[in-house]
């Protein structure tokens, strides 16, 4: 893609969609205001096929669910968040009647959005066996919208980043907390390595 473009394909987590991507495309709009953007959700395997065969210009999904994709030596990856997960619940659920340990948080149902096998196959040892024994995520959505749809009518519970924990604990019929243990969302975004360093999708990288 050079400057003279006016389009610029992505695909991503849909936790990225819900989250990162619209305040990027305000920032990137004041360089670019001509550039049309088209943004979508599909596994991360797929996603990487699209990248290999050229259709799309960047990659952007947890750094884990990147990690096993195949010719990942063909790609060039770059950090663009990393911040702790965060537990999200209905307001006065009983999970906050004492502290919990992660083991505890594993029995209560949980609702996970943009959760794929490769990143649980990515996860420190006790984190994977621990979701291996609980069947942990009872559901996985396409959208964190909808998980916290069902945590607000139901007892299941999701997590999300830190920062969006922050705006939703805004909200009085959710509570939030620090997940007990060091389990965190991290977000890198990757371009095939021959593409070149091209401007605008290098400037889409740092509005993230």
């Amino acid at each position: 893609m050079s400057d003279g473009d006016l389009e610029l394909n992505i695909v991503s987590g849909p936790v990225v969609i819900e989250s990162m991507i619209h305040p990027a495309i305000v920032k990137f709009a004041q360089r670019y205001p001509k550039t049309r953007i088209n943004v979508l959700t599909m596994p991360p395997h797929l996603g990487a096929e699209e990248l290999l065969q050229r259709r799309i210009h960047l990659l952007i999904y947890n750094s884990a669910s990147l990690m096993g994709l195949p010719h990942k030596d063909r790609m060039r990856e770059t950090k663009v968040v990393d911040e702790p997960y965060w537990m999200v619940s209905r307001g006065n659920h009983p999970v906050h009647n004492r502290r919990r340990s992660l083991e505890d948080l594993a029995r209560f149902e949980w609702a996970l959005a943009g959760y794929d096998q490769q990143f649980e196959t990515s996860l420190p040892e006790k984190f994977r066996k621990l979701f291996q024994e609980s069947g942990l995520p009872r559901y996985r959505l396409l959208s964190q919208i909808a998980c916290l749809e069902l945590v607000k009518r139901t007892d299941t519970l999701t997590a999300v980043p830190q920062s969006a924990a922050q705006a939703i604990a805004k909200d009085d019929h959710f509570s939030t907390m620090p997940l007990p243990e060091n389990f965190r969302f991290s977000i890198n975004a990757a371009v095939l390595r021959d593409a070149g360093r091209e401007p605008s999708v290098e400037h889409f990288i740092e509005c993230l």
